[in-house]
Formats: C-alpha cells, sequence, structure tokens
C-alpha cells in the first residue's frame, strides 16, 4: 500500500498496523516515513541495472537510486538520460527537481 499511496498507509498504520511475519512496526514506520519523503516508485522510467529505482514525489523532486555490490565503480543509466556513479560495495542516490 506504502508504494501507491503513503497517505492511506500511514492513516493504516495509525489505526489498525498488523505487521506482515517477519517484519516489525518499527520498520513498517520507517518504510512509510521513508517513501513520504522520496514518493512512488516512477515505473516508466527503467536503467540499464537491475539493483536502481526511480521515485517521484508530490514535489515534483525525482529521486535516482541505485546499488552496486561490485568491488569496482559502476555507471548506471536511466532511460530519460540521467547517469549516476556508484561506488563499489555502496548506494547511490541523486534527486533532479523539475523547474
Amino acid at each position: 500500500m506504502a508504494l501507491a499511496d503513503t497517505d492511506k498507509a500511514q492513516e493504516y498504520f495509525s489505526s489498525t498496523c498488523a505487521p506482515e511475519a517477519g517484519d516489525s512496526k518499527a520498520h513498517a514506520y520507517h518504510f512509510i516515513k521513508s517513501l513520504e519523503k522520496v514518493g512512488s516508485p516512477k515505473l516508466d522510467i527503467t536503467s540499464d541495472d537491475p539493483l536502481s529505482i526511480v521515485f517521484e514525489n508530490k514535489d515534483g523532486i525525482t529521486t535516482y537510486v541505485a546499488y552496486n555490490p561490485t568491488n569496482e565503480e559502476k555507471t548506471v543509466t536511466f532511460s530519460d538520460g540521467k547517469v549516476i556513479k556508484v561506488a563499489p560495495k555502496a548506494q547511490s542516490e541523486e534527486q533532479k527537481v523539475l523547474c
């Protein structure tokens, strides 16, 4: 629910949240609050790496995220032309604000 509608997820969390097996209320809360900030996945933007995703929040801020599990720097190219470099064994995030 939180991936599609953070407001509705927050309402659910505040009233009847019962985390799924293996999860905790603390983790569910953190997940909802994180998505409140970055927004929902922007599925129309893809990349050349499976360990990446793009989010867009209500303010129009686009956040590009990629993880590199390898031992060498990696360049990730997104379908809208955005390119980010990711250090070895690290995650990288970059934002783009619409004018």
